[in-house]
């Protein structure tokens, strides 16, 4: 499984990140990871991107989740500011 960290910690420096989060990495950069490693067995490949992609997932879902939190936290503290003035 260590190959597959390394694999995804190095793909995970080159993501894009946008307004709403980190975007998934490509198939495209697992893909060229991989070429550039010389990783030509076929099963080898195969299981180099359902693992990245399963690491990624769980990546995203956490990030996502801490995006949204403090979306909230946000939304509260501004509702309470609201609240204040208001009274």
């Amino acid at each position: 499984m260590s190959m597959f960290w390394k694999a995804w910690e190095i793909l995970d420096e080159g993501r894009q990140h946008l307004d709403r989060g980190p975007s998934p990495i490509l198939l495209s950069e697992i893909l060229a990871y991989v070429q550039l490693h010389g990783i030509t067995d076929e099963a080898d490949v195969e299981d180099m991107v359902v693992y990245i992609r399963m690491l990624d997932r769980q990546y995203l879902q956490h990030a996502y989740n801490k995006i949204a939190a403090a979306r909230e936290r946000e939304r509260r503290k501004a509702e309470s500011g609201q609240n204040r003035r208001s009274l």
